[in-house]
């Protein structure tokens, strides 16, 4: 990209400046503040609408002498490059309002030109980005650009422009390293180092917690000192054996002897009770048995059906409850409704202001009134409506209770009815019983006499012996009791034993997991320097590849750490230390002239601060150089024979 023609137009004192470069080297020469920047700023705002230190806020506007804008001028920049003609305009928007006879300010507006014609902002944009973006055009144009970016953005276009290394082709460069990717397996190397970093934290931290863990275990271990664990073995035998024994003692005492044989006997006496009671109702016949049973399905019936009247008859009490409640409800709802019906209108609006105490204009009262009235009727409307409703709700209600007590006095009368049928039933049945000649009660045999009397003497042997068994029994278990206690106790100290050895076991196996931690530590520190030894071969080969792109400048791309690990960097280093301004402006360059081979574009590269350096290094694109010098006015020299072709 060639500078043809740069001309500016009330721009930042600039009244109308043209600059005529035609695509060559040129060398501007004036004091601090004559203008030389301007140039600059100008051409970048004609791209990007910032100034060379990317400011969108700088002035533009030709200001007086007091400091003030001055107002109704165009500022405009125009370039004319080999390719194309840009032009960007600023200027003010006065408007005549409808009836005004004076424009007023609303603010400033841009004009965009291509070529001589008018386009938009996007279409403006669009055609410079496809010859250059801002951030490639301010790094090939500005020899101190790159150095002033973060260093991020410095080391992804340098990785950019030289290409990065693959792991393989660093790992081939160095046989200690042919084990990684055993190491790393399906991991690239930052994540399997992020694995490995935080894998090492969770085992030292274990590690360091294992001491407190078995202090704690060897604590909690019970003293065993002074217990006998064989005794102890003999003697919950022994005592188990015993309490068997006495258990066996109670079952034989609670199930054997005399109380055995009289209940034997107790249950024969029973037995021929049951065959009295048979032969006492073959005697009496199946045709009693039979008419009682009617009998009392007869009688079973009829009390349930009076029990379903009674149950109608409490719900026919309710309803005239209800109907009696419904009829306060009623007479509630006429008081109130005659109450409502009576409500006046009083006007309450005053004929006096109350603030200043003058009379009211009286339109203003009657019309404060009418809206009062309207308010009033509205109210009173509601409130009858209101009261209609309910007590068509209540009517409502009252009719539905009054027809369900017509439907239970019907159910009632029938039910009654069939009370009668069940009661005359039952009547016929007692005299068919009474009819039946009767048979004495079985209970007033003599063979169900002798045998109640025989229990009640078998009955009464019993307790006795039962008496005299509960003392021997309540020995027994008192025996039983105690020994219980004593293996308890024993337990609980055998248990002292089984805890030692868990506790133990627990200490070893801790100690085992230690051991087994502390050598996967190790194997994570090995992976973790082999890793380091990876990354050490690829500071060296990137580095090296990278500054071999340039003539000049050079690039420390990652810095050890104190802890040993690296950290990527990106310093620009020179070749020179310290170096001179002049030695800084011709590294600028040479970084300038890489990217513009990249690129495949080098747009005019203005170098301010010119006059601390004699020659600047041989450079594909145009050159303007802004030297401080005592002129009072731009100076402007070109150099033809340094005429290059683009890149």
């Amino acid at each position: 990209m060639r500078l043809l023609e740069l001309r500016l137009k009330n721009f930042k004192g600039q009244k109308d400046f043209a600059l005529t470069p035609d695509g060559n080297d040129i060398s501007i020469y004036a004091a601090n503040g004559v203008g030389k920047t301007t140039i600059a700023d100008a051409f970048s705002w004609l791209l990007f609408g910032v100034d060379t230190a990317n400011r969108t806020d700088h002035k533009i506007k030709t200001e007086d002498k007091s400091g003030e804008a001055l107002h109704g001028l165009e500022h405009s920049v125009e370039a004319v490059l080999d390719a194309v003609t840009l032009k960007r305009t600023y200027k003010e928007k006065w408007t005549k309002k409808r009836g005004g006879a004076d424009k007023q300010f609303e603010g400033h507006e841009t004009e965009y030109h291509i070529d001589g014609v008018p386009v938009s902002k996007r279409e403006y944009d669009d055609r410079i980005t496809s010859i250059c973006d801002q951030s490639t055009f301010k790094l090939l144009t500005n020899p101190r650009y790159f150095q002033g970016l973060k260093k991020e953005d410095r080391r992804s276009m340098l990785l950019a422009v030289c290409g990065d290394i693959s792991d393989a082709d660093i790992i081939a460069s160095d046989e200690k390293l042919a084990r990684l990717p055993e190491v790393l397996g399906p991991r690239t190397i930052d994540d399997h180092k992020k694995v490995a970093t935080e894998r090492k934290r969770r085992i030292n931290d274990e590690l360091k917690a294992i001491p407190s863990r078995i202090d704690e275990v060897e604590l909690g271990l019970p003293d065993v000192s002074e217990i006998d664990q064989t005794k102890l073995d003999g003697q919950l035998i022994k005592l188990t054996g015993e309490k068997q024994s006495r258990e066996k003692e109670l079952v034989r005492i609670q199930s054997g002897g005399e109380i055995a044989a009289q209940n034997k006997k107790l249950a024969e006496i029973d037995r021929q009770i049951i065959e009295i009671k048979n032969a006492h109702s073959e005697a009496s016949g199946d045709v009693v048995a039979a008419k009682r049973r009617e009998l009392m399905t007869a009688q079973s019936g009829m009390d349930a059906v009076v029990a379903d009247i009674d149950r109608l008859v409490r719900r026919v009490a309710n309803n005239n409850d209800e109907l009696a409640d419904y009829g306060k409800k009623r007479a509630a709802l006429i008081t109130e409704w005659e109450e409502i019906k009576a409500r006046t209108f009083v006007p309450s609006a005053a004929d006096i202001c109350p603030a200043c105490s003058q009379p009211l204009p009286q339109e203003k009262v009657e019309a404060a009134n009418a809206l009062a009235l309207a308010a009033h009727n509205k109210a009173k409307s509601d409130a009858l409506e209101a009261n209609t409703e309910a007590g068509k709700a209540l009517k409502v209600k009252r009719e539905a209770i009054e027809a369900d007590s017509v439907k239970l006095a019907q159910e009632i009368d029938a039910l009654k009815a069939t009370v009668e049928k069940q009661r005359a039933i039952a009547g016929q049945l007692k005299s068919e019983i009474e009819a039946i000649p009767s048979v004495p009660l079985f209970e007033e045999s003599v063979e169900y006499k002798a045998a109640q009397a025989a229990k009640a003497e078998i009955k009464e042997a019993i307790a006795g012996l039962e008496q005299d068994q509960r003392g021997v029994i309540a020995k027994v278990e008192s025996e039983i009791d105690s020994t219980e206690r004593q293996i308890e106790k024993v337990n609980a100290d055998l248990a002292k034993f089984k805890a030692r050895t868990t506790g133990a076991e627990r200490i070893e196996e801790l100690k085992a997991q230690e051991k087994e931690l502390a050598k996967e530590y190790e194997q994570l520190e090995a992976d973790l320097f082999l890793i380091e030894e990876f990354t050490r071969a690829k500071c060296e080969l990137l580095t090296d590849k990278i500054n071999s792109q340039f003539e000049l400048a050079r690039f420390k791309l990652f810095e050890e750490q104190v802890n040993g690990g690296i950290k990527d960097i990106c310093e620009v280093t020179h070749l020179w230390n310290p170096p001179s301004n002049a030695q800084e402006i011709n590294v600028g360059l040479d970084i300038i002239r890489t990217f513009a081979r990249f690129y495949g574009v080098c747009p005019p590269i203005f170098v301010d601060n010119s006059e601390s350096i004699n020659q600047l290094i041989d450079m594909p694109g145009q050159v303007v150089r802004l030297v401080v010098s005592m002129d009072k006015a731009l100076r402007i020299e070109t150099e033809p024979e340094k005429l290059r072709e683009a890149v």
